[in-house]
């Protein structure tokens, strides 16, 4: 029983940490795209492609600013 438990946390520690993750390099990313926007003067898809996000992550990103 004791186990369970201890993979379950583990689990759902691992799971926090990746969200956690995935969260901060989406915040990193919108702030690059900002500034790449304000100081070369690009618009938010030529920023992002810039800095190499996915198109397909594009609406996401668009939706953020």
């Amino acid at each position: 029983m004791c186990n369970i438990v201890e993979e379950y946390t583990a689990k759902k520690v691992a799971e926090a940490t990746a969200r956690s993750r995935d969260e901060g390099i989406r915040i990193a990313n919108l702030n690059n795209i900002k500034s790449i926007m304000r100081n070369m003067h690009l618009s938010a898809e030529d920023a992002m492609c810039a800095i190499g996000i996915p198109k397909s992550d594009y609406t996401q990103y668009l939706a953020m600013l």
